[in-house]
């Protein structure tokens, strides 16, 4: 479940800048950022609870903005 979310929220951040969507909040842009970037990090057996608890703030925080949100409204322009 983890890397499913790890994947729908790295194309969400990803289908918002490619739509042209603003950030409700500028912090998320970081926490955007910080999504993108975890894919490096996850092994072949995919990431430990414990590393995931490190992004829970991030996922949630990004899911809450209204930016996330409208390119999950729009998600028949794109793959999700």
């Amino acid at each position: 479940m983890t890397c499913e979310l790890r994947r729908g929220m790295r194309v969400l951040v990803d289908a918002r800048d490619k739509l042209g969507i603003s950030w409700q909040s500028c912090e998320n842009e970081k926490q955007g950022m910080l999504v993108m970037s975890w894919e490096g990090r996850v092994g072949a057996s995919g990431v430990e609870p414990s590393e995931f608890q490190l992004y829970v703030m991030a996922l949630s925080a990004l899911w809450a903005d209204a930016g996330i949100q409208e390119a999950y409204a729009r998600r028949s322009e794109f793959q999700l």
